[in-house]
């Protein structure tokens, strides 16, 4: 059994060892969440790198985020969570379909800070 850790200091120190403990701590709300959050932050990021505040207004921009967010949350937690554990099945990998979500989740996690704290790719 682990040790108890805090895996919004871990996952940047630790990262394998913080998925491992996520993964046996099981489920959360916070992961669905944390979908939707990385997907918004995503989404604004990629409207700024299109200079989408050209053509419409802020509000619409936040507006279309939002509807994004919960879209693409859904389809990322759910649809690419079932691709991904079918295709890595047939690569021999032995990730359930609960631990793929979880992990696509809490990866988000990373890339949802660094987008907020201006670090882009």
């Amino acid at each position: 059994m682990m040790r108890s850790i805090n895996p919004w200091i871990s996952i940047w120190t630790r990262p394998c060892e913080t998925m491992k403990a996520m993964l046996e701590r099981g489920e959360s709300a916070a992961a669905f969440w944390l979908m939707i959050a990385g997907t918004f932050i995503n989404t604004l990021d990629r409207a700024a790198g299109r200079s989408a505040g050209d053509g419409m207004g802020f509000v619409s921009i936040l507006i279309i985020a939002g509807v994004t967010a919960i879209v693409g949350g859904l389809i990322g937690y759910y649809v690419a969570g079932a691709v991904l554990t079918w295709s890595g099945r047939r690569l021999g990998g032995e990730g359930s379909y609960r631990d793929v979500r979880l992990a696509i989740a809490y990866s988000k996690y990373r890339s949802f800070t660094r987008t907020s704290l201006g670090f882009h790719r």
